[in-house]
């Protein structure tokens, strides 16, 4: 019921506050309140549920019903709540086709590796996770839902094909601001690839890109734009981290120059969720009204 509960709170008030209702409330000064008691509320549903969660839950989106791990407060309001991402993820659902291969680039523990291997249960789904803990939680999620086509690649995705610093942000779960961007305190060494050299190594090239790669996507967009202009590559989900220097502008620029069309299907605090589609490619997926949301702290 808690859940449920959530849920709609986290669903109903962004949509209250409407693009008006929030040009009012910042010229009241009131803006930074109404953000910081959203914030609040949110986590004493996620704290109060999680004290009485069980070990795993179940996710619903599009039609497809997944199981994950809840070992923290962070996984559990993943499945919740979907973190704000519910648009997305109905989104990715609706484009996913059955034999499609998608890459989930920054699947953290594979929410959208999971739901998209259900999605596609004749293709190929390939989790690029370079977070030992992230990656190996992955896996776990798979093996929950009787999975056998995610493949995990522990490797951060980028322009270049070596080694670099993943500076860690959280030590939960499930945390999702790990960065190769944003430096911090404590880091680990993990391996980068371009996304051209994985296929060139022979990996399956991809129908359908998701990116989180908080503030890394401009690279990860470079590591791959000749596979990017092929027919072959159809769809991308791409989160742009505004909080992070990348600017909406840069990453379409490079959308459009591979023959992409964009939209943003979502806003959340400092980021913009972009899909982008080919012209001439088949989408059945309905266009989604944006909606924003006031960032949540577990993402």
């Amino acid at each position: 019921m808690l859940p449920a509960v959530k849920q709609l709170f986290a669903r109903t008030l962004p949509r209250l506050y409407t693009p008006r209702v929030k040009r009012v409330s910042k010229q009241l000064g009131l803006h930074g309140v109404f953000v910081s008691l959203y914030i609040k509320l949110l986590t004493a549903f996620t704290s109060l549920g999680y004290r009485f969660s069980s070990d795993t839950g179940i996710l619903r989106v599009g039609g497809i019903e997944a199981e994950f791990h809840v070992d923290s407060r962070i996984e559990y309001d993943r499945v919740t709540t979907m973190i704000g991402e519910e648009a997305v993820l109905e989104a990715f659902v609706e484009t996913v086709q059955h034999d499609d291969v998608v890459w989930d680039i920054g699947a953290n523990v594979g929410t959208y590796a999971v739901v998209g291997a259900l999605a596609a249960p004749d293709g190929t789904v390939v989790a690029f996770e370079p977070h030992p803990d992230n990656a190996r939680r992955i896996d776990e999620n798979a093996a929950l839902n009787d999975i056998e086509n995610v493949q995990v690649e522990r490797v951060a995705l980028g322009d270049s094909d070596g080694t670099a610093h993943l500076h860690l942000h959280g030590d939960q779960s499930g945390g999702g601001q790990h960065s190769l961007v944003d430096e911090a305190e404590d880091a680990v060494e993990v391996d980068t690839a371009r996304g051209a050299s994985f296929v060139a190594d022979g990996g399956p090239a991809p129908n359908v890109l998701k990116i989180d790669v908080e503030g890394a996507e401009l690279g990860v967009l470079d590591g791959m734009p000749e596979l990017l202009a092929t027919d072959h590559c159809r769809v991308l989900f791409v989160e742009v981290h505004h909080e992070h220097g990348v600017s909406n502008d840069a990453v379409e620029g490079r959308l459009h120059a591979a023959g992409f069309e964009t939209t943003a299907i979502e806003e959340r605090g400092g980021t913009t969720f972009l899909r982008a589609t080919k012209q001439d490619a088949v989408d059945t997926s309905s266009p989604i009204p944006v909606a924003d949301s006031s960032d949540e702290s577990a993402e």
